[in-house]
């Protein structure tokens, strides 16, 4: 036998085995095209890419707490913005009540009713109300 390489001992040519690659690669990019168009013809975006469906209960309970966000929020929206205890403090110290009926009126403790009364106390003394 001759010495040679394994593409001789074959009985190949170097252009019959190219030819051979580049054939095989034709019908790779060939069935990536198709599956492509397939997809898209379906509406999926990439048939590589489509998604992994949610267990039944799972959407199920997503959808139902979808729902209930919905609802509260509409609830939220129909009894307007909630006056807090803060809120109200906050109103009653810009008209000047004393700290103790701050206090006892909206359910905040002395030091916090006496803090806000102070800070307006402050600005209407300066003239910035």
């Amino acid at each position: 036998m001759k010495e040679g390489t394994l593409v001789e001992a074959a009985g190949m040519s170097w252009s019959a085995i190219a030819l051979g690659v580049a054939v095989v690669l034709l019908a790779n990019v060939a069935l990536w095209l198709l599956l492509r168009w397939r997809g898209r013809r379906q509406g999926s975006p990439d048939p590589v890419r489509r998604r992994v469906p949610l267990p039944v209960d799972e959407l199920a309970e997503l959808r139902a707490e979808v729902d209930r966000l919905k609802v509260e929020i509409r609830s939220m929206q129909a009894s307007g913005p909630e006056v807090s205890p803060y809120n109200q403090a906050l109103g009653m110290a810009r008209e000047g009540f004393p700290a103790a009926d701050v206090a006892a009126r909206c359910g905040i403790t002395r030091g916090e009713a006496e803090l806000l009364v102070g800070l307006f106390a402050k600005t209407r003394i300066k003239g910035l109300e």
